[in-house]
């Protein structure tokens, strides 16, 4: 470990020694070529910055090499070390008296050290990305994509079942041919969520935007009242974003003018939507009103959504107007599986191929995939489902 402190501190110190050399070579460059472009000493100067190019990039491989073992190394008190050394060194900076004609070259300085520390994070990184083991690490970015889609989801089926008027629950679905196959959040009257993703996530490399995740898709909305018909609309996913695609299901299915904007990252989902109501009063002044808490409501960006309280939109976006604020309720997540529920599914599947399956598994498992919640069924419980016990009178 000393050793390697003893390496990054040497690297380091040659390297600004061939800053400072690479410094004069250019400007000895520069002006011979400037002042005397046909003199022997231009090729001389053009000689010695290839030279010093080719070592001072030798030196700079070297102290990312370092730093590679360094951070990756079990010990975390070498990479604790050199963090504390930088703290020193700026410590001395901070407090050091400069010259007012000095300040143009520590500010270029101080340039060319922040690109120099970024570039040696990206290339470490870099180097962990190529190296055996890291398809894993780069597979769980790119998952994030499909995290955030699937957070807008939820926020989609948040929003929506607040215009359940009675108990019941919505489900926003979307069904595509991409590597993100299926999407379905659930939400009731109660607020209780739950939701699903299906798909290859392998092949999430680079894709970002909702036809890259789900290719060809449609989207279902379906509402289901408790002890009602359930209704059900689908319009495709042609728009740029979920949020867009919602605003045209309610044109399309209930012609109502809506407006939803949607955000979400790897912890946070969030959203918001406004509806112009029917009314029977002024139509020009209804209409007026409603395209002025449109234009409004289009400032609102996806950062302020996800940093900002709900209050504090509401205030930016409409401190003009008179709101009236209901409380806030709480979501949580809710799964509705059951074992009565599975036993039903089993039943479904017909006596000879369930005796099948579990004459060849021994023990038939269920795996809710919601909740991860598991129900096991024995032999005896399989005959049981078909062939129930008469009771017993004592």
């Amino acid at each position: 470990m000393i050793k390697l402190y003893v390496l990054i501190a040497i690297m380091e110190v040659f390297d600004r020694l061939m800053s400072s050399f690479g410094q004069d070579a250019l400007d000895s460059l520069y002006w011979n070529t400037r002042f005397r472009p046909f003199h022997r000493r231009v090729a001389l100067s053009v000689v010695v910055v290839l030279i010093y190019s080719i070592v001072h990039s030798l030196i700079l491989f070297v102290h990312i090499a370092t730093l590679n073992v360094a951070m990756n190394s079990a010990d975390q008190s070498l990479l604790t070390l050199l963090v504390s050394g930088n703290f020193a060194e700026i410590k001395t900076s901070v407090f050091k008296k400069f010259d007012r004609q000095n300040l143009f070259q520590l500010a270029c300085s101080d340039v060319v050290e922040r690109f120099k520390l970024t570039l040696f994070l990206l290339l470490v990184l870099l180097l962990n990305v190529c190296q055996d083991g890291s398809s894993e690490m780069f597979r769980e970015f790119a998952k994030v994509a499909a995290i955030v889609l699937f957070g807008e989801f939820l926020a989609a089926a948040s929003l929506l079942s607040t215009r359940l008027k009675h108990t019941g629950m919505i489900t926003v679905q979307a069904r595509g041919n991409g590597p993100v196959s299926t999407i379905m959040t659930e939400c009731t009257q109660g607020n209780k969520l739950r939701g699903i993703v299906r798909g290859n996530f392998d092949n999430l490399d680079g894709l970002s935007t909702l036809q890259e995740l789900l290719g060809t898709a449609t989207l279902a909305i379906t509402l289901e009242p408790a002890g009602k018909e359930r209704y059900q609309g689908v319009v495709p996913l042609e728009e740029e974003n979920l949020s867009k695609c919602l605003e045209f299901y309610f044109y399309q299915s209930e012609q109502l003018p809506t407006r939803i904007k949607l955000a979400s990252n790897a912890e946070t989902a969030t959203g918001m939507l406004i509806q112009q109501l029917p009314t029977s009063g002024d139509r020009e002044k209804s209409q007026d009103d409603w395209q002025r808490v449109s234009s409004l409501f289009e400032t609102l960006s996806s950062s302020e959504q996800l940093t900002l309280s709900h209050n504090d939109q509401l205030y930016r976006l409409f401190h003009e107007q008179a709101l009236r604020l209901f409380e806030p309720q709480s979501m949580q997540f809710s799964c509705s599986c059951s074992r009565q529920r599975t036993e039903t599914a089993l039943i479904s599947l017909g006596q000879e191929e369930v005796m099948d399956i579990s004459e060849e598994q021994g023990l038939i498992m269920v795996t809710c995939e919601f909740c991860a919640q598991e129900y096991r069924f024995t032999a005896r419980d399989v005959s049981q489902l078909f062939e129930p016990e008469d009771p017993r009178i004592h």
